[in-house]
């Protein structure tokens, strides 16, 4: 019997040969992703977490690839990595569904930082973000939730692959060292969510991006790699995903067909917490706005969430910021009490006050159970359920399958733009904000992408 050939090699044939005029169809959402990933690496510029990040790598050589907000130019794996950092920071960055990942803060600081180095222009680097994005959905859908059940972080498992295969486009291997480059990523991939509330998460995107780009340039200086990584005895399948996950059958006949960034997109970011807060957030704010109740009428709110959410919300009483942005009771009671979530929030003044305090414990969440009748989204994504009741004895419940920045529940484009302004606010003069905002919009007309970074150094 013919043994069957491996989905690595499927996907690196892809992302090797896929036309550009392909990938052009999904360069508008491309550009998209790139900036709200850019604002959030402005927004987290000052953080610990970047400054930590910066004073590791930052003594190990200079480089061609900057670091944003800082002045800084490093070799391109470290910028990324710190860039990584900044951008996840506030856990603001995009994530998208069917694998449960934040594809673009480990894409983008990757294709930017290489893409800078090597004088790539924009869009080469749409091209391969595009490329990466596909590596990941469509690893993700293999995996499936599974992956998560079994306490890896797919951030920074699949990601690295994801940014392997995009940075593999960018320097244009041919389809022999982009399969290189993808098993050496799977090679690198790694990162537990036990590290959830700490800033090592920070730090698993940057890794990430790292891995991604290291992998793609030993891949190009000639080392090999093994081609079943991905779905072989010993693979990202068999050792981190349970039996029950989807697994790659089909997986060649979906690259490309349609784009993944086309059928699945990914979700911007309403609130700057953990992607597994929104839902919940989003039917307190629904119900909020149809019912027109207070904080003060609120009696409770549950929310009803799948096993895998409860498992990484796992601080009901936060003690930094870290943990607040993975505690749907703080998130939900800043959201009442002040009317929404913001960056604010998670300063160590507002984790103290004593309104919020007071309000957390009408908020609990729950496992949803067979008793829920649960619903089910089309990547297999339980839908949550929020109820709240009133003092006026008023029971309230709404069921939420998407969250608001998703592409089928889109952010409007004044207020996609007022978020990246709101992380733009302070760091960049309204000047650059705009010719970010415009460079962004057309990276078509960019012939190198290092044109683009000089406006966030």
């Amino acid at each position: 019997m013919t043994q069957a050939r491996p989905s690595l090699e499927h996907l690196a044939e892809w992302a090797s040969s896929v036309s550009g005029n392909d990938l052009r169809k999904g360069h508008a959402r491309a550009g998209d992703a790139i900036l709200d990933t850019l604002a959030c690496m402005v927004s987290g510029q000052d953080s610990d977490s970047t400054a930590m990040a910066l004073a590791a790598v930052g003594r190990w050589g200079e480089g061609a690839a900057t670091v944003v907000g800082h002045g800084r130019q490093l070799p391109a794996p470290f910028a990324a990595l710190v860039n990584a950092a900044s951008g996840h920071c506030q856990d603001w960055d995009d994530h998208e569904l069917p694998g449960q990942t934040h594809p673009s803060v480990v894409l983008v600081p990757a294709v930017l930082a290489m893409g800078e180095e090597r004088g790539s222009s924009g869009a080469a680097v749409l091209d391969a973000y595009i490329v990466g994005l596909e590596a990941i959905v469509r690893i993700g859908e293999a995996c499936g939730i599974s992956l998560y059940s079994r306490g890896w972080h797919a951030t920074s498992t699949i990601g690295a692959v994801g940014a392997a295969a995009a940075c593999a486009r960018l320097l244009g291997l041919d389809r022999a060292a982009t399969a290189h480059a993808l098993g050496l990523s799977i090679s690198m991939a790694s990162g537990f969510i036990n590290q959830f509330g700490t800033t090592a998460k920070h730090l698993h995107c940057g890794l990430a991006a790292k891995a991604g780009i290291m992998a793609a340039g030993f891949a190009e200086a000639g080392f090999d790699a093994s081609h079943d990584g991905l779905d072989g005895t010993y693979s990202l399948l068999t050792r981190m995903a349970h039996d029950d996950a989807p697994g790659f059958g089909g997986f060649a006949g979906k690259l490309g067909n349609p784009l993944a960034i086309i059928e699945h997109g990914v979700v911007v970011k309403r609130y700057p917490s953990c992607g597994c807060t929104q839902r919940i957030m989003d039917g307190v704010e629904e119900l909020r706005t149809e019912y027109g109740f207070t904080a003060d009428d609120v009696v409770s709110v549950t929310g009803r969430l799948p096993a895998e959410y409860m498992a990484v919300l796992q601080y009901e009483r936060p003690e930094n910021a870290a943990q607040a942005r993975f505690c749907v009771e703080y998130c939900v009671a800043a959201q009442l009490v002040d009317g929404a979530l913001s960056p604010v929030h998670f300063l160590p003044d507002s984790l103290r006050r004593e309104d919020l305090v007071a309000m957390m414990p009408r908020i609990t969440k729950a496992e949803l159970c067979q008793a829920d009748g649960p619903t089910y989204s089309a990547v297999g994504l339980a839908d949550e359920i929020v109820e709240i009741v009133l003092k006026d004895r008023r029971a309230l419940r709404i069921v939420v399958r998407d969250p608001v920045g998703a592409p089928t529940r889109p952010m409007s484009p004044a207020a996609f733009e007022a978020k990246a302004r709101l992380c733009f606010s302070g760091a960049l003069q309204d000047t650059d904000q705009d010719a970010v905002i415009a460079l962004c919009g057309d990276l078509m007309r960019c012939d190198q992408i290092g044109e683009l970074m000089r406006l966030v150094a």
